[in-house]
């Protein structure tokens, strides 16, 4: 592989790695809250350093570790070259960024050697939507509630139901108040659904002792 693809390779899983921090992640968001009462909405911005192939890994540009910036469009071409700042904001997309997550920027580069003369040091960017893991809290739903969703959805003719443990309504307890209604509901009502649920390290499935032997657990990736 070129330089670029080699780098490009190694952000995206030294990212993967990164974002399954907890500790990072709630670091960062406590510097965001505080940042964002002072200067207003932005993006943070995590530049890992530069990427060494010899020891597949990246060295940190702080001697401290990572660190996280919260930039705007013109904080970005104060603390970036125009061709880096441009690129970063390439990626940078506030709009479409869902309620209560903030876009993360990581940053990386890897030198391409003596013999390149021009652009010796090439540069890869990523962008992320993360969950705050302080404003994303389960929701105040009811038993009641869920079982007249069922209904509804069983009248519709709806036989899957994915319960993604990043909603709110699916989140921490709720996911047993919604599985011990489907299995109440399919066994008082003959209402049958097939269950698929959605977690992940950041989000866990919250199942307690008596549900755990109803569900199957399959893990994609790494």
């Amino acid at each position: 592989m070129d330089a670029n693809s080699i780098l490009q390779q190694a952000l995206s899983d030294f990212c993967s790695q990164v974002l399954l921090d907890t500790s990072f992640v709630a670091k960062a968001f406590k510097q965001i809250h505080q940042m964002k009462r002072e200067f207003g909405e932005g993006y943070a911005l995590i530049n890992v350093g530069e990427f060494h192939p010899d020891k597949d890994s990246f060295i940190y540009p702080n001697k401290d570790g990572l660190e996280t910036l919260w930039l705007d469009e013109s904080t970005t071409h104060k603390y970036l070259n125009k061709e880096i700042a441009t690129n970063v904001l390439n990626v940078v997309d506030l709009e479409s960024c869902p309620d209560h997550q903030e876009v993360f920027i990581f940053m990386g580069s890897i030198d391409n050697g003596d013999a390149v003369k021009v652009g010796r040091y090439s540069i890869a960017v990523m962008s992320f939507n993360v969950a705050d893991p302080y404003r994303i809290k389960p929701s105040s739903i009811t038993s009641k509630q869920i079982e007249k969703r069922l209904r509804r959805m069983a009248n519709s003719g709806v036989r899957l139901l994915i319960l993604d443990t990043s909603n709110p309504d699916f989140m921490g307890k709720n996911l047993a108040l919604w599985l011990r209604e489907i299995k109440r509901l399919g066994k008082n009502a003959s209402q049958h659904f097939s269950v698929m649920i959605d977690a992940t390290d950041e989000f866990p499935a919250e199942l307690p002792p008596d549900l755990q032997s109803d569900c199957w657990t399959i893990r994609f990736g790494n």
